[in-house]
């Protein structure tokens, strides 16, 4: 098992070596200077790449790597996202004490809103994931609804969705996959604050609640802090809180992801 793992150490350490080289070809440390970033609010388009060490807790339990990947784009009234992140190497499972590499974490989703007016619009999810560790095979899901933006200026940015989202789930039970589809409520929650042009404050929440049964519902919650180290690199350290009542069975309602990532910017 250590063995693995410090090959993927070491894997990790050529990737992010091969990035910052990278990275110093396209952008001269002479451009650097002393300016920051806050993140690239208020650009029609940015491409963020991070690698960072993570720590699992709940159903699995594990200190790894990850590897994730942020593109966003304004098209005139159209926002769109696209987030993406794969945690890898050796996962320990809690119940089982088992350690293998078939419990990998991946998620990826696509997120568009098109502006209605002033601070209203129309927004669209698309999220497909894979949990083994939490008796999740596969999800995937579509959420679409109204969204408001709260507040918009150079410091402060908040807004909010109000929806449906109706998703099929594959379920690993007792070493066998059950599927079954659900429509839920569905409320999505962001606010940034920034300190300065080089530290920002970030914490995003959605909400699904099952319209045929109001007690089965979930929660994620995402809080991010990052601080520049220059115009394309910065630290982030990052929080992500998921909450299930209902289970798959044999699973805690609880999971957490802690990751530092080393972030550069596009």
């Amino acid at each position: 098992m250590l063995k693995g793992f410090f090959c993927q150490v070491r894997r990790l350490c050529s990737v992010m070596f091969f990035l910052f080289m990278l990275v110093l070809q396209c952008y001269p440390l002479s451009l650097f200077g002393n300016r920051a970033f806050a993140g690239n609010i208020g650009k029609k388009q940015g491409l963020n790449l991070a690698l960072g060490y993570v720590s699992l807790s709940g159903n699995a339990k594990s200190e790894t790597g990850s590897f994730k990947v942020d593109y966003q784009f304004l098209f005139k009234k159209i926002y769109f996202e696209c987030r993406a992140y794969y945690i890898f190497t050796d996962i320990t499972d809690v119940k089982t004490g088992k350690t293998n590499r078939t419990n990998e974490k991946y998620y990826i989703t696509l997120k568009s809103n098109y502006k209605k007016g002033k601070k209203s619009g129309i927004f669209t999810n698309l999220t497909w994931y894979k949990n083994r560790p939490s008796g999740i095979n596969k999800n995937l899901s579509i959420a679409g609804g109204y969204s408001r933006i709260l507040i918009d200026n150079d410091r402060k940015k908040s807004k909010f969705g109000l929806g449906v989202e109706g998703y099929k789930e594959e379920k690993i039970i007792n070493f066998n996959l059950k599927s079954n589809s659900s429509i839920a409520a569905y409320f999505e929650f962001s606010y940034a604050y920034a300190f300065n042009k080089s530290n920002r404050l970030k914490f995003e929440n959605e909400t699904r609640i099952n319209v045929s049964n109001t007690t089965d519902y979930r929660l994620s919650n995402n809080f991010s802090y990052s601080s520049a180290l220059n115009e394309k690199m910065a630290i982030e350290i990052n929080y992500i809180h998921q909450y299930k009542n209902f289970p798959v069975p044999g699973k805690k309602k609880t999971d957490t992801t802690t990751t530092i990532n080393l972030v550069f910017r596009f």
